[in-house]
């Protein structure tokens, strides 16, 4: 009998919690905002909820609606690691995590972006080089996540000051995520250490099984791996595997950019579906509706929720979906037993605007209304004449009042917008290598990212072409040269002025590459591959320099950001300090 009554008090005790919002949940979208005209009482409203299937056998991979981070990129989190092409030790996972049909505790990573749940490999070399195929593959490691693999370099260079590898762990059981963060890795090689913007996160899921890939940004540098990337998982045996479309390492021209901001979702997609309901409340945490799916054939459900009726001028319901754990799915619900995700949908009795921002002291903003918008829809800007057209081009930064009267009825509703200022900077300059050596008889062409038909001079004077920037290493002078890009714009939104820095060395200067590794004795890590001499000039540009020899120099220069260490028993002799 007493094992009756407590069954029964469980069975009351989760129908109660059931029935409210969850205190801790996943959000699979952005906050929704849609427009209820002023003479409508009730509208239809919809969502979609991503299909997540029990069995992690094969995924599907879509792109999901909106960019929405799970944690800063910038913020500090527990270090993964500091040195190059090298795999972490074992990191156990808060977790038990699904993939490709094996629950993992643990698991590690590799410093080019990837996570391994293949633990044998702790300590080990991480993959660094990409071939010519796609997942799935027996070129790349088992047990793989790659979002995004590319070769970076986390230990060398100091072009970023900022880098870092780390991962953090949000939410409480059974709703946390294990979210690992690339933030500003420069790209691998010297030539391509000033390439840093290369942040990405892959994260976790606990109870459901998804990977998720957010890539902020992926700077592309030709000279080394082709310039490729992939983003994609494959399971153990390397005969299961799966690539975000338009994101494998030999898409043409090569895939990557600054402020990408795109979402990649792997779902399990194998075995029955763990959605169980969808159901809408107010925030207050009232039920509202249920909701009913469609399979919308792109890893989503379309969700509708017929007939609602706001009671107030503007409204927020929450949409909570209800998911079987995909441990252990179907069971009677106890604890743990479900999992949910909750977004947000704002039904606001107000025009919906975008806005472009006005450049300082220039009217040149724009404030367009996307909704309501069609044919009888007039619009008025701080109290002025009703046009027709949805857009009011040519503003200057400040508050305005937007009106939308409405055909038929002519009922009236506005919304008060800012325009702020802003300004962009936005031209890039780059040459394929820094420190080039005269023998090397080379002409330099650069990559401009951002404007065309500006002009390049060079500081102190060099040989340079003014319309394409080619510079002929040859004829030049030993030393730093600051080159400028420079562009004519009306934009005052734009800078104007990209620079950039390009080393040309000789027998008398020699500077620091780091080609190879940290030893001042190994000719490789020199400019024109040889060690200084004592009748040598030495720039060590950037880098970390080891001196594992006596050695003697005349001159020294250490730009700021480098080191130079001298290990015991060693010495450094500078005739001309």
């Amino acid at each position: 009998m007493q094992r009756l009554i407590l069954f029964i008090i469980g069975i009351s005790f989760y129908g109660f919690c059931n029935a409210q919002l969850p205190q801790s949940a996943f959000s699979f979208n952005c906050t929704k905002d849609t427009t209820l005209a002023c003479g409508q009482s009730c509208l239809t409203l919809q969502t979609t909820v991503p299909v997540i299937r029990a069995l992690s056998d094969r995924y599907s991979v879509n792109k999901a609606a909106c960019f929405k981070p799970n944690v800063s990129p910038a913020a500090p989190g527990v270090v993964a690691l500091a040195s190059d092409d090298r795999y972490t030790p074992i990191i156990p996972l808060p977790f038990d995590f699904p993939f490709y049909g094996f629950l993992h505790a643990s698991l590690i990573i590799g410093t080019n972006g990837t996570i391994s749940f293949d633990i044998s490999k702790a300590n080990a070399m991480a993959q660094w080089q990409i071939t010519p195929s796609t997942l799935p593959s027996n070129d790349y490691d088992r047990d793989i996540i790659m979002g995004v693999f590319h070769d970076v370099d986390i230990q060398f260079p100091n072009t970023s000051p900022s880098k870092q590898i780390k991962y953090d762990v949000t939410g409480t059981a059974p709703h946390r995520k294990w979210i690992l963060t690339f933030y500003k890795v420069p790209c691998y090689e010297n030539a391509c250490w000033n390439k840093i913007n290369n942040t990405y996160q892959i994260t976790l899921y606990e109870g459901l099984g998804l990977v998720e890939i957010h890539l902020f940004e992926r700077e592309v540098c030709t000279v080394w791996n082709n310039g490729n990337a992939m983003i994609g998982m494959q399971n153990y045996n390397r005969d299961n595997g799966i690539m975000a479309p338009g994101r494998s390492a030999w898409t043409t021209p090569r895939w990557g950019g600054l402020n990408m901001n795109e979402a990649w979702r792997f779902a399990p997609n194998a075995g029955a579906s763990l959605l169980k309901k969808v159901e809408l409340y107010k925030s207050t945490g009232e039920l509202v509706a249920a909701g009913d799916t469609t399979n919308n054939g792109n890893g989503n459900y379309l969700v509708s929720f017929d007939n609602i009726c706001p009671d107030s001028t503007s409204a927020q319901y929450i949409v909570k979906s209800s998911y079987y754990n995909v441990q252990y799915p179907f069971q009677f619900p106890v604890r743990d037993s479900l999992v949910y995700a909750t977004d947000t949908i704002n039904v606001i009795r107000q025009p919906i605007v975008s806005i472009q921002n006005a450049c300082p002291g220039q009217a040149n903003g724009k404030i367009s209304i996307i909704n309501p918008v069609g044919p009888g829809y007039a619009y008025s800007i701080n109290n002025s004449p009703f046009q027709v057209s949805a857009e009011y081009p040519f503003v200057s930064a400040g508050m305005y009042e937007i009106g939308v009267r409405e055909p038929g009825t002519g009922c009236y509703s506005s919304v008060m917008v800012n325009v702020p200022e802003r300004y962009n900077t936005n031209i890039q300059v780059s040459y394929p290598k820094v420190v080039y050596c005269k023998t090397e008889s080379t002409t330099l062409a650069p990559t401009v990212n951002g404007a065309t038909g500006g002009r390049f001079s060079a500081n102190p004077s060099l040989l340079i072409d003014s319309i394409s920037g080619v510079i002929n290493v040859a004829s030049a002078d030993t030393g730093i040269y600051t080159i400028t890009y420079r562009i004519n714009s009306s934009d005052s939104c734009i800078n104007p002025v990209a620079n950039t820095n390009v080393v040309v060395a000789d027998s008398s200067l020699h500077v620091w590459t780091g080609f190879s590794d940290v030893l001042w004795s190994n000719p490789n890590n020199w400019s024109c591959n040889s060690v200084p001499t004592s009748n040598s000039n030495v720039l060590i540009y950037s880098g970390n320099v080891a001196i594992n020899s006596h050695v003697t120099v005349n001159k020294l220069t250490v730009m700021p950001g480098a080191n130079v260490t001298i290990w015991p028993t060693h010495s450094l002799t500078i005739l001309n300090p």
